[in-house]
């Protein structure tokens, strides 16, 4: 009798289990993963670094042949230098819209002595 009570409490426990698995897979599928990234663009690069590391880790490579070896060097070169320049493009666009704030809220100070400086940063990614 006491071996029916344990499995029926394992059985119970495994479908909270899938239950609460179901929840967070729906919950995920209700992330707007795009938006996330344009609200969020170096925590994606950065999110994306650690989970290729890790994978890099964690899967053993097979020696690589003289192609391969030449593809993926290449490749990687190319997706790095992509990376590379939509940061700069971001950073570039931030740069730009923080000087044009800069310059709005000089130009507003002079006319509204009192108003206090610095102000808001309007960030629009370049997509």
């Amino acid at each position: 009798m006491n071996e029916n009570i344990e499995s029926f409490d394992a059985a119970e426990e495994e479908s909270a289990i899938k239950q609460r698995i179901g929840q967070v897979g729906r919950a995920l599928k209700k992330v707007d993963l795009r938006k996330q990234i344009v609200d969020f663009p170096f925590a994606a690069v950065g999110i994306a670094a650690a989970a290729g590391a890790i994978v890099g880790i964690v899967k053993p490579k097979p020696e690589p042949g003289r192609f391969s070896s030449l593809l993926f060097t290449t490749l990687g070169a190319i997706g790095f230098r992509l990376v590379r320049e939509a940061a700069v493009k971001e950073l570039g666009t931030y740069a730009r819209n923080y000087i044009a704030n800069r310059r709005s809220d000089n130009d507003d100070a002079s006319f509204a002595p009192d108003k206090n400086e610095g102000g808001s940063v309007r960030y629009t990614p370049a997509l």
